[in-house]
């Protein structure tokens, strides 16, 4: 566990969805973790600032659907 969340994977994606003001407006027009990774690959945006990889398969990609529906 790390701060509530499975990993530090998990939780540094959670953090910059939620602290990134660019992230967290395309985190409210998805509807899951696969489109958010999307959207924000299709900008050219692959990892995190800290260097954490978007499609690890370290992330608790459950838990990120959860912190995106809480972006709602």
């Amino acid at each position: 566990m790390y701060n509530g969340y499975k990993n530090y994977e998990t939780y540094n994606v959670a953090l910059h969805i939620n602290s990134l003001v660019d992230w967290y407006e395309v985190a409210r027009i998805s509807a899951d973790y696969q489109t958010f990774f999307t959207f924000i690959s299709n900008r050219g945006v692959y990892e995190t600032p800290d260097g954490v990889k978007l499609n690890s398969i370290k992330l608790d990609v459950h838990h990120l659907n959860d912190v995106l529906f809480e972006t709602c």
